[in-house]
């Protein structure tokens, strides 16, 4: 009778903890039942059969689901071994829950694949962030390599990086970040500078006119599909395009424009390209202004009501000469306009 009882507590254990591992008992709770029963009734060599088929049962599909446990494990750290994650630790674990297992200790089994699980998550976890931002890194090298700047200090990161990961994943991730940073520094200081100034003459609110752009590279690598955009009170009409830029290099853009009104206009000039080596967008700007005169005539031809002075030669005009007055205020003797064929201060040429 003691050992009949002794057996059932150990078969309830044993239901017990196959509830906890998620595993379906009714088989087991079945010939439990019998068996209690049949020891109600002092069937006693009945009773211990069953109650040590019970025992027998719960023991077979808790070993089923921790072997099973084990062979999922396994078979999930192959892809991370294969391709190069340390998985060392986690592996030591599920051979511990083994041991543990074949001795009899089920639930420590259990619990110690449990952690197992976890710890391959986050083996996976860091796997993933370790190739992520390895690739980054490589590819940020690789571009270094192109523009022939040296590597040897991302190299040396990344190589460590390959060191720790066999203990310690988060040091070698910080390690290839460490590394991508280095690579990214070096990268930035290799890039170009557009730069540029804005000069113009003879602008007429309303009329079409040209001003230049003259645009320089001061940085250290070429601009490439350099553009440019235009914003003030004005109206584009036509604005080529620009191309590419080599270092120290210069280019003078001609733009055909429309002043929208007179005097001093404000103007911003935004410059976009990209870096040569690897397309990375770059932008610029700076302000600048344009002067446009008045709507009306650009010059009349007319005499003189007063004294004045020419503003080409320099010599007096009496009173009653043939001048030209041109928009910018300036007066001129009509044969020095005919002469010279535009304003020696606006640049406003003259056609008789």
């Amino acid at each position: 009778e003691d050992s009949i009882n002794e057996v059932m507590s150990l078969n309830k254990d044993l239901i017990s903890r196959a509830r906890s591992m998620g595993l379906t008992t009714k088989p087991c709770e079945d010939l439990m039942e019998v068996a209690m029963t049949s020891f109600s009734e002092r069937l006693w060599d009945f009773a211990y059969q069953q109650a040590q088929a019970c025992r027998g049962l719960c023991i077979e599909v808790i070993s089923k689901k921790i072997d099973s446990l084990a062979a999922d494990a396994k078979a999930r750290l192959e892809p991370l071994r294969a391709s190069g994650a340390s998985v060392r630790p986690a592996e030591e674990l599920i051979e511990q829950a083994k041991d543990a297992a074949g001795a009899g200790n089920a639930s420590e089994a259990f619990q110690m694949l449990m952690e197992a699980d976890q710890r391959i998550l986050g083996i996976e976890d860091s796997h993933k962030k370790f190739i992520d931002i390895s690739i980054a890194a490589e590819s940020a090298v690789e571009v270094l390599r192109r523009i022939g700047v040296s590597t040897a200090e991302a190299e040396r990161l990344l190589a460590l990086a390959d060191l720790e990961r066999e203990k310690d994943y988060d040091s070698a991730i910080e390690f290839v970040a460490e590394a991508l940073d280095s690579a990214k520094t070096m990268i930035d200081s290799y890039a170009p500078e557009v730069v540029g100034e804005v000069s113009s003459s003879g602008l007429q609110e309303g009329l079409e006119g040209e001003i230049s752009i003259k645009l320089k590279n001061t940085g250290n690598v070429m601009a490439k599909e350099v553009t440019v955009e235009l914003s003030g009170q004005l109206k584009v009409v036509d604005l080529p395009a620009v191309g590419s830029l080599r270092p120290g290099a210069e280019v003078l853009v001609k733009v055909r424009i429309i002043p929208d009104v007179s005097g001093e206009i404000p103007l911003r000039v935004n410059i976009a390209c990209r870096r040569h080596f690897d397309g990375a967008p770059q932008s610029f700007e700076f302000d600048s202004s344009i002067n446009a005169f008045k709507s009306g005539p650009p010059y009349k031809v007319t005499r003189a009501a007063e004294v004045t002075k020419c503003a080409y030669c320099q010599g007096r005009i009496k009173q009653g000469f043939d001048i030209v007055s041109c928009r910018c205020g300036n007066v001129l003797h009509l044969a020095c306009a005919k002469r010279t064929g535009v304003c020696p201060v606006c640049s406003q040429k003259y056609t008789f």
